[in-house]
C-alpha cells in the first residue's frame, strides 16, 4: 500500500478528546476521530508505553508492523513501536496506554515487546 499524502495540520484532520485529568492508575486515554473522508496515514510515535488502540468506527482502520504486516481492526502496540503506522478513512478510535506494569497485569505476556497485535 503506498502511503496517502501527509496531512499538513494535524487540527485540521483529527477531534481528539481526552479526560479532565491523567488517570491515576498510571492509564490514560485519548478519543479520535477523523474529520476527514480523505485517508489519513501515520507513523506511530514510540511510547515508554504499551498502546491499546480500540477500534470504534465502521471503515477501515489498519496498523502495519515494522515489517509491513497489516493488522486490522483493534491492536495491541508493544514498547518497541519503532516503524509501525496506522491508516484509514473515517477513523473513530479511542487509544488507551498503559504502564507496563499494569499492561503485564492486565494483558500478561500478550502485548510482548514488538509490534502491533490484532484482536
Amino acid at each position: 500500500m503506498s502511503s496517502a499524502e501527509p496531512a499538513r495540520d494535524a487540527a485540521a484532520v483529527w477531534d481528539i478528546a481526552t479526560p479532565p485529568r491523567p488517570g491515576r492508575l498510571r492509564v490514560s486515554t485519548a478519543g479520535f476521530r477523523a474529520r476527514t473522508t480523505d485517508p489519513v496515514d501515520l507513523n506511530v510515535v514510540p511510547n515508554p508505553a504499551v498502546t491499546v488502540a480500540v477500534h470504534l468506527g465502521d471503515a477501515l482502520l489498519a496498523v502495519d508492523d515494522a515489517n509491513g504486516r497489516p493488522h486490522h481492526g483493534s491492536v495491541v502496540v508493544g514498547l518497541a513501536s519503532r516503524g509501525v503506522r496506522g491508516y484509514g478513512r473515517d477513523m473513530e478510535c479511542l487509544q488507551v496506554r498503559l504502564s507496563p506494569a499494569v499492561a503485564h497485569a492486565e494483558l500478561g505476556a500478550s502485548w510482548e515487546l514488538g509490534g502491533p497485535r490484532s484482536n
